[in-house]
């Protein structure tokens, strides 16, 4: 029994197709490369860019032309689907005055240059003249839980909740590779 077992598996492991050989070598591929997602390319025209948003750990690499950025630490960050001049002309001196927001970090970036945005940070940027650039978002989130889970816990403690002290603990439905939170 244990020889027609061995004989079995070693036959329907040589008859793979090509197709499934690929496959699993584009599988290999990408989990080489998993660290990274949002790969993109970015061209764009004087007063072009991006309005005030956050996200997970970020690098901009610009090839050609020159940008402003405006940053804010996490604490401070702002999600705004305004166009960023329009943001930093009009809503930004309402933030510092009313909400007690800091006035952001701001840097040009200059062809060669890469600007690198930590997880979380706020932050916008407007095409001082003709860009192109590169952009690579890392995938993995190293600081916060999953944005739905986050959104929960804030929502909890916005309404009066205490914010959890204790580390959770894998769960049997969740990840049990993923550490606890």
């Amino acid at each position: 029994e244990s020889s027609s077992s061995s004989s079995s598996s070693s036959s329907s492991s040589s008859s793979s197709s090509p197709g499934e050989k690929n496959s699993a070598k584009r599988r290999l591929a990408v989990e080489r490369y998993a660290p990274f997602a949002n790969v993109q390319f970015a061209l764009g025209g004087p007063g072009s860019g991006a309005p005030m948003h956050f996200h997970n750990t970020a690098w901009n690499a610009l090839v050609f032309g020159s940008k402003r950025w405006i940053a804010y630490p996490p604490a401070f960050n702002v999600m705004s689907n305004e166009h960023i001049t329009t943001w930093d002309s009009t809503r930004r001196p309402s933030f510092e005055k009313v909400a007690g927001q800091p006035k952001p970090f701001h840097c040009v970036q200059r062809q060669g240059d890469v600007v690198i945005i930590p997880e979380l940070w706020g932050h916008g940027v407007v095409n001082l003249q003709t860009s192109v650039a590169v952009a690579v978002e890392v995938k993995e989130s190293i600081f916060r839980p999953p944005l739905p889970r986050a959104w929960r816990r804030i929502m909890h403690f916005n309404r009066g909740g205490k914010a959890r002290t204790t580390p959770r603990t894998p769960s049997s439905k969740g990840d049990k590779n993923r550490p606890p939170r």
